[in-house]
């Protein structure tokens, strides 16, 4: 059996520019999220009136977003980076 059809299967057939425009659009995303993310937290430890109980958890949602945003850019990296190297 010729394996040679299955051996190209794994290669994409888009265009080089896709990964290029999704690596730009979730870059600025991924900045704009830590940025935003940073704010709130930064807005909510400067300000005394603002620790309140409902406030407390929007903090705790936002320094999960920006775990989640942190953790998952080197993640994508990586992959963009092994794919590239195949």
């Amino acid at each position: 059996m010729d394996n040679s059809a299955a051996a190209h299967h794994n290669q994409t057939d888009c265009p080089s520019s896709v990964p290029i425009t999704f690596t730009i659009v979730l870059s600025t995303i991924s900045l704009l999220a830590v940025a935003g993310n940073l704010l709130v937290v930064i807005t909510f430890i400067k300000s005394l009136n603002q620790k309140t109980s409902p406030n407390y958890y929007i903090v705790n949602m936002t320094v999960s977003d920006l775990v989640c945003v942190i953790l998952n850019w080197p993640l994508y990296a990586m992959h963009r980076r092994d794919v590239k190297t195949r």
